[in-house]
């Protein structure tokens, strides 16, 4: 099923979900305002978020720039559903190992 699917369109959407997430905590103004934020309310966002840019990398990939549609409309959503939990875990790694307690040195 997946075998047909062109996967360089996954690379870049973690790598976005990862610049995004280091962002969310190293950004003085967006740090401020994601602090604000209900915990809900980041989940829909950063889930939206996973969602648009998936969809953006895996779509414009067939589409828009690489042409590369596989012939089996399932791959191409298996390929979305596959992009979205490989960037949803990058966006956690990333935002957990770079969370500014990490870095305090007071323990």
């Amino acid at each position: 099923m997946f075998a047909e699917f062109d996967w360089s369109a996954v690379t870049p959407a973690m790598v976005a979900m990862g610049i995004i997430a280091f962002a969310l905590e190293w950004s003085p103004k967006l740090a401020t305002w994601w602090e604000e934020l209900a915990s809900a309310k980041k989940a829909r966002i950063i889930a939206g978020l996973i969602a648009l840019i998936s969809a953006a990398a895996i779509l414009g990939n067939c589409y828009l720039w690489g042409n590369v549609c596989p012939a089996n409309p399932w791959s191409t959503f298996g390929a979305l559903v596959v992009t979205f939990l490989l960037s949803g875990a990058v966006s956690q790694g990333v935002y957990g190992l770079t969370k500014r307690e990490n870095f305090r040195g007071d323990e």
